[in-house]
């Protein structure tokens, strides 16, 4: 979840690490205003490592992350 604004990166690079391998994706942070943005759907398995990881690289503005939710 972001707040929107003409000023956010348009290609904001996210990176999920899962039971699958690795996933890397951009989002538009300029919509989606306060409302969860679905990034996909991924299997992780209990007990491992997974990670999603957002990057400010080549995102063409500002990039927040306010959260991240994993729903079973």
């Amino acid at each position: 979840i972001w707040n929107g604004s003409t000023d956010r990166g348009n290609a904001v690079p996210y990176q999920i690490t899962h039971a699958g391998g690795v996933t890397n994706i951009t989002a538009n942070q300029r919509v989606g205003d306060g409302t969860w943005v679905k990034l996909g759907t991924f299997t992780f398995n209990a007990g491992s490592t997974g990670s999603v990881k957002v990057s400010t690289t080549g995102a063409g503005g500002t990039v927040i992350a306010d959260a991240i939710r994993f729903e079973h």
